[in-house]
């Protein structure tokens, strides 16, 4: 189990301890001892897994450890999937099921499963591609600094210089699993590789890696959120200075390892996609199936509830045709609707905004309805703005950056 998402299930687990207190008056005293026991090893593991992972706190607007990104060495992933072990002997040990309330079973079944799904894919660790041209090191890292990095004083902005200081050991770890899946035969396909090599590019372009005049993203991004400081404008000078060099000395170099790796393991790229070109493939497949869909529906019976909906949506489809006018084929309909410029926003910055503006008009019409369907609702905002330059092309049309704050 990645790191992250077993906080985020575990942050499930104690927000739903909060808002639906199994505590009840009603309950048994021997009953309310072993709910409590169970609540509180709960909060007990994610608050260890909290604080081993500076990058949920970052993504929790958490300023602790914010000079430092999360260890993703070869080490630290036999040391968690040892502790995952432990943590579900334990509870199975220790714990009596049947002592405990209606909720804190609920959350005891959550843990297990995740625990134990987590310990069964173990040996599937290597079965993905840690740079693709939708995530990545080579876009998270930016991306992260970007949104999620707060400045708000000198010493938030000492983190940052720290954090892009340790990026090439972030990069470094990945190199060795990249050769480890090689070894296997896990190599991505060939349509990746542009997209990657033009991510980690676009992150080393102008300045300070080129005397062009015009920041980086990461620099621009930097002397943003520093000059935005109420500070001395030596201190400020200072901070600047101590980013380019970082920039210089650890990013660009990380960027240049990768960079060489992935056009070298670019020659052995497979024509073909799927995880059928993956060692025991089928079993990983089937294994990702159980997983994302929590069930034990076979790929074909999964396929035909596709199917089932394509045939829904298609009719849906047709009805809209009716209500345009539209006369011909569904078919037609598509070509008509992907190539009508009625259809789309212009392709410049006057459309992007309005595009922007409109996802956001939906956005706040959708949050006036929340009243009418939640009781507690967010405190986060949705906020809706274009994907960074450096990585537009490779991103996918629209997605969710996860923040709480």
């Amino acid at each position: 189990m990645n790191e992250r998402n077993g906080i985020v299930i575990l942050f499930i687990i104690v927000v739903g301890m909060i808002f639906l207190n199994p505590n009840k008056a009603s309950l048994d005293r021997q009953e309310n001892n072993e709910s409590e026991k169970a609540n509180a090893y709960f909060e007990k593991i994610f608050q260890e897994r909290l604080d081993r992972s500076p990058e949920f706190k970052m993504w929790l607007g958490i300023k602790e450890d914010q000079g430092h990104w999360d260890d993703n060495s070869e080490r630290a992933t036999r040391v968690n999937f040892a502790r995952t072990k432990n943590e579900l002997r334990w509870l199975k040990n220790n714990i009596d099921y049947k002592k405990l309330d209606t909720q804190t079973q609920l959350s005891y079944n959550l843990f297990v499963y995740e625990l134990e799904r987590s310990i069964a894919n173990h040996k599937y660790r290597y079965h993905n591609y840690p740079f693709n041209q939708m995530h990545g090191l080579q876009s998270g890292v930016p991306a992260d600094l970007i949104s999620l990095h707060k400045v708000d004083n000198i010493s938030d902005a000492q983190d940052y210089i720290s954090r892009l200081r340790r990026s090439q050991t972030l990069f470094k770890h990945v190199l060795i699993g990249l050769e480890k899946r090689r070894a296997m035969g896990i190599i991505p396909p060939e349509f990746v590789f542009p997209h990657v090599l033009r991510d980690c590019r676009n992150v080393i372009s102008n300045e300070p890696f080129e005397n062009t005049g015009i920041p980086s993203t990461l620099l621009e991004d930097f002397t943003k959120k520093v000059n935005a400081l109420d500070i001395k404008s030596r201190e400020r000078e200072r901070l600047l200075i101590q980013a380019k060099q970082a920039l210089l000395k650890h990013v660009k170099p990380a960027y240049e390892d990768i960079i060489a790796y992935i056009e070298e393991l670019q020659k052995e790229a497979s024509p073909t996609d799927g995880v059928w070109d993956f060692p025991d493939g089928e079993s990983f497949y089937n294994a990702r199936l159980a997983a994302i869909t929590t069930t034990d529906l076979t790929a074909e019976e999964i396929h035909n509830i596709g199917l089932q909906e394509v045939d829904r949506i298609h009719a849906e489809m047709r009805n809209i045709m009716q209500q345009v006018g539209f006369e011909g084929a569904l078919q037609e309909f598509f070509v008509y609707v992907n190539n009508d410029d009625s259809q789309f926003y212009a392709d410049s910055d006057q459309g992007r905004a309005e595009y922007v503006a409109e996802a956001t008009r939906i956005v706040d019409a959708m949050r006036a309805e929340l009243d009418q369907l939640f009781i507690t609702k967010p405190k986060a905002e949705i906020v809706v703005k274009p994907v960074e330059a450096f990585r537009e092309e490779s991103a996918g049309k629209a997605f969710y950056q996860d923040v709480l704050r």
